[in-house]
């Protein structure tokens, strides 16, 4: 997947420009806080990164075990015998040895649109134990949109419904909410750098940003860009 790949060569920008994806992150923790729960035995937590969401969670949760994941190795280590991080890909999730436990907590932020979104939902309902919580987060269709319209590379993006369509095949929603937020730049070069320093660089194939293309960027958006965040909070169907 060429897009994936190159929002892993920007790994080690990404903590100082993925500022959309830090609010995603702050507003899951404010979700997991309105629940008033802490005690979850076991926590896996998929496209875990450099492990700023895992720190967090980390200081604000009860546990046993805290497996994180990763396709691409980020070297974390923890001074918590309790923590773990595994580097695999997510599609072969089910061939993993975790997947002999039962998950009282999952969690994701903004990696769901890397993956397979059905698939990945229903692998990840095999082992969420019957109380326990899924917490995600991703993009909606809405997601740069002006990126694509000017590039015609991108990735695609499920709009709400169909999420919810997906999702209620196996679980119950607690939570589905979306926002729109637009950013400003002071010229279209920096639209760009922002994308390739926090990893969603999936601008062409060859990764090259003419002049005439940040001229009409400018043109027809103003150095604007759209981004479209998801959250939602889900449980067993069989729940409540």
């Amino acid at each position: 997947m060429p897009y994936l790949k190159r929002f892993l060569k920007a790994k080690d920008t990404y903590a100082q420009n993925a500022i959309v994806q830090k609010y995603m992150r702050d507003k899951l923790l404010e979700i997991l806080h309105a629940q008033h729960r802490v005690d979850f035995k076991y926590i896996f937590e998929f496209g875990a990164g450099n492990g700023e969401f895992t720190a967090l969670l980390r200081k604000r949760l009860e546990f046993e075990s805290y497996i994180c994941n990763d396709i691409n190795d980020y070297k974390v280590h923890f001074d918590d015998t309790r923590m773990r991080y595994e580097c695999f890909d997510m599609k072969e999730l089910l061939k993993q040895k975790i997947c002999e436990m039962q998950f009282e907590l999952i969690v994701s932020n903004a990696t769901l649109q890397w993956l397979d979104f059905e698939q990945t939902l229903c692998d990840i309902s095999k082992i969420l134990s019957p109380n326990g919580y899924c917490l995600l987060s991703t993009f909606g269709e809405q997601n740069c949109y002006e990126i694509k319209a000017i590039t015609h590379y991108g990735l695609s993006y499920l709009s709400l419904e169909c999420m919810r369509e997906i999702l209620t095949k196996h679980f119950t929603i607690l939570l589905l909410e979306e926002e729109i937020m637009n950013l400003s730049f002071p010229t279209s070069l920096d639209v760009f750098r922002h994308l390739r320093l926090s990893g969603v660089n999936a601008l062409s194939q060859n990764g090259f940003i003419g002049k005439n293309m940040l001229c009409e960027y400018e043109d027809r958006f103003k150095n604007h860009l759209t981004y479209h965040p998801i959250y939602m909070l889900l449980r067993h169907k069989e729940n409540l």
